[in-house]
């Protein structure tokens, strides 16, 4: 009987777990944590070169550029595999959203621009739908000393109401870009870690009726399988120890 109740006791447990991974963040989409990163496009410089970013200084003049492959983009997907830099960087711009009760309190220019955009939204309908980091290759880094600046376009494959930056310990919202279709001209002055915002608020098509968000759908999900599976556990076990009492009684 103590084994059998020491083994669902690992069951309920493992259940408990299952819940817990499964209920999203509100300040992000459930599936933040497998998108992929966006695609570099190329774009043309001054000589001609399809090239992956742009380098200017502080006078907007351009003193070079940087070749396929020198732009680093990381999701938050992998983190886990990437440099220790790059992690630590990621890591502590997820830490800092997860941890606000709303996207509002990472920066006061939130709210600023919903106001003098005129946008129909609320910031505790904001989440961020893609976090990743982006940086500049090492090799390239002293060409962005003495106050330049790289200019790349991403593919995003997703609409968003706006960017937020996070560069030191700062977030603000990016101003330096240019949306043309699903790509984003952005210019930057170093790593940085880039959260995509959009509105998590769905409006009922009936008035008595809500509509589930993605994180309703994922939750009911796991918490289906994991019912299933402390189930089954539970009978297997029970099958086997009346298997046994059986067995010793004959």
């Amino acid at each position: 009987m103590k084994k059998l109740f020491t083994m669902i006791m690992v069951v309920l447990l493992t259940l408990t777990a299952v819940v817990s991974v499964s209920a999203a963040q509100d300040s992000f989409v459930p599936s933040v944590d497998v998108k992929d990163g966006p695609k570099v496009v190329l774009q043309t410089d001054s000589n001609g070169n399809s090239v992956a970013a742009i380098i200017y200084d502080k006078n907007g003049h351009e003193t070079g550029s940087v070749a396929q492959g020198g732009i680093i983009i990381t999701p938050l997907s992998g983190m886990n595999s990437a440099p220790d830099k790059v992690k630590n960087a990621l890591q502590s711009a997820f830490n800092q959203i997860n941890a606000t009760d709303d996207l509002g309190e990472l920066s006061k220019e939130i709210a600023d621009y919903i106001k003098d955009n005129n946008l129909d939204v609320e910031i505790k309908d904001l989440v961020v739908s893609q976090l990743f980091d982006i940086r500049l290759d090492d090799e390239y880094l002293e060409l962005l000393e003495d106050g330049g600046s790289f200019t790349v376009q991403l593919n995003v494959d997703e609409s968003f109401l706006f960017l937020l930056m996070l560069q030191g310990n700062e977030w603000a919202i990016c101003k330096d870009y240019t949306v043309n279709g699903n790509i984003v001209t952005l210019t930057l002055t170093g790593p940085t870690q880039i959260a995509l915002v959009k509105s998590n608020y769905s409006a009922p098509d009936d008035p008595g009726i809500q509509s589930p968000q993605t994180s309703d759908y994922t939750t009911g999900l796991f918490i289906s399988l994991g019912v299933l599976f402390a189930v089954g556990a539970v009978l297997l076990v029970v099958v086997y120890t009346k298997s046994k009492r059986t067995k010793k009684e004959n």
